[in-house]
């Protein structure tokens, strides 16, 4: 892993759970996803939007976003009511494996 558990905590993450994973609804808090720009993942994000998960989500995609892939998302996030909790959208690209 780049971070520890410790190292995380340390930065003030206090929760981190996979996308996946059953999650209940901490209305308060703000989520920062560090997913890939993959269809399953755009509509979990949109899901969460629709169940309200998170008080405010920052969006970081491991590679560039396919506009195709940013239109669902926009779309999604605009049919579930929730377009201010969208914080930001960042386009990270570390989608790469390090030699050194």
């Amino acid at each position: 892993p780049i971070l520890r558990v410790k190292e995380l905590r340390a930065l003030g993450v206090t929760l981190h759970l996979a996308l996946n994973s059953r999650r209940q609804p901490i209305p308060d808090v703000p989520a920062v996803y560090l997913i890939a720009p993959t269809p399953s993942n755009i509509e979990r994000v949109c899901e969460d939007c629709k169940n309200q998960l998170y008080g405010s989500m920052w969006l970081n995609f491991t590679s560039s976003l396919p506009r195709v892939q940013l239109e669902a998302l926009a779309e999604g996030i605009a049919a579930s009511g929730s377009t201010s909790r969208i914080a930001r959208i960042f386009d990270m690209y570390a989608a790469f494996v390090s030699l050194e």
